[in-house]
């Protein structure tokens, strides 16, 4: 689980940020991900919201394995 308070903290470092940059992910595309995650509106992210997230984004990709 994590929180949004652990998400700030997390991209208040260099760490977090430069490897989301390296990918492409810009700061605000984060956030959107988190609060499209966070599907009750609780502030955390459950294993059970991510891999639901996950899964109808990614379907094919759980398939192959």
């Amino acid at each position: 689980m994590i929180t949004l308070s652990e998400l700030k903290e997390a991209l208040r470092g260099h760490k977090l940020r430069n490897f989301m940059e390296s990918l492409n992910i810009s700061t605000q595309d984060v956030w959107t991900l988190f609060m499209v995650v966070d599907a009750d509106g609780s502030g955390e992210i459950s294993l059970d919201e991510f891999l639901d997230v996950e899964v109808s984004i990614f379907p094919t990709h759980l398939a192959l394995h």
